[in-house]
């Protein structure tokens, strides 16, 4: 990943080259995931599993060929996907953001982006929810025409290599990377508030009416108009990406390929191995009765109601983003160019 710095150098070469500033943009192999750099969490962080037992507790691989699925030609930018109406949603194709038919693969939507997409979407309320850096922007996209029914310019850079959070008319965005503060955005009104986020936030969503915000090792419940402190659950060391649904917060570790689901109704954190190796970008969705983690070489697929993983597609190794819909698990695929498509269960 390039700094925020480094994008806005007068070397690159306009938006083509800030476009590949998204969710899996790590190139080369996984490197250990940094800790944040400022003081330790106050909180106890939950063990990684040891390397033989991650090894032994997760599935074999299946290729893409093998589980029934094809490769598309996507270009070398692909990378955010999500899942919304029955489409698969992507950044980075052009004009910047399309929307593919889940089950056959056709474009149904292509909508220009004038910025580099430096968060994982939203779905939300009918509608897809983009942010962009460079102009600094958040785009809410009618999830059915795929018209443009918002654009909003933010007031300070949203930070590269998050997620944001989205319910009703109102979107919540980490921004300012030097001291980080949540934008909550009424698209409604256009009233925009800055909210304190907790140190070194890296990315949110929203779910269960509250806030929940990752750093390294914990990952923290927030009130979503003030951004008062609610609670602070330990999690896997490397947190990054999460998404919200079946009623807990599901954390994807980039430093131990593993997955925290906190229960939001009694806080208990459980561990889940989802790869054996470390992640540089990753992403993690929920759909379909599912949870879908984007690791370093292909996807996990995670049952939710034993807390395992049931089965892996494999990929060559490289970043890049997940999304399920209508019985089909899409990959992006940047550092390959490619798009993954892969019936679910697998077909052979």
């Amino acid at each position: 990943m390039r700094s925020t710095e480094e994008m806005r150098s007068p070397a690159l070469a306009g938006l083509a080259a800030l476009a590949v500033l998204v969710a899996g943009c790590g190139g080369g192999e996984p490197d250990a995931v940094p800790g944040p750099g400022g003081p330790a969490a106050s909180t106890t962080t939950s063990s990684a599993p040891a390397e033989e037992e991650t090894a032994a507790a997760l599935p074999e691989q299946v290729g893409v060929a093998d589980a029934g699925g094809e490769t598309l030609d996507a270009g070398p930018n692909n990378d955010f996907a999500i899942a919304a109406g029955g489409g698969i949603w992507v950044t980075g194709v052009p004009p910047g953001l399309v929307r593919y038919e889940a089950s056959t693969g056709e474009i149904t939507r292509r909508i220009p982006v004038d910025s580099a997409v430096v968060q994982a979407l939203e779905a939300a309320a009918g509608r897809v929810w983009v942010v962009g850096l460079d102009p600094d922007v958040l785009l809410v996209v009618d999830e059915g025409s795929g018209r443009v029914v918002s654009r909003v310019d933010l007031p300070a850079d949203p930070l590269v290599e998050s997620s944001l959070g989205a319910s009703g008319d109102v979107a919540w965005v980490l921004a300012d990377p030097a001291s980080r503060r949540i934008l909550r955005i009424d698209t409604a009104t256009g009233e925009i508030t800055r909210l304190p986020a907790p140190e070194a936030a890296k990315a949110l969503r929203y779910g269960e009416g509250s806030l929940w915000v990752t750093t390294y090792d914990t990952v923290e419940r927030l009130d979503p108009a003030t951004g008062k402190g609610q609670d602070v659950f330990a999690t896997a060391e490397g947190s990054s990406f999460l998404t919200f649904a079946y009623g807990a917060a599901w954390v994807l570790s980039q430093l131990d390929g593993a997955v925290s689901k906190v229960d939001a109704i009694t806080g208990e954190v459980t561990i889940i191995p989802a790869s054996d190796r470390t992640v540089n970008g990753g992403d993690i969705a929920a759909s379909d009765g599912y949870v879908w983690v984007r690791t370093w070489d292909g996807v996990t697929v995670v049952e939710p109601r034993i807390g395992a993983a049931a089965a892996r597609v494999a990929t060559e190794g490289g970043s890049g983003s997940v999304a399920a819909a209508d019985g089909w698990i899409w990959i992006t695929d940047h550092d390959q160019a490619a798009i993954h498509r892969v019936p679910w269960p697998f077909a052979k």
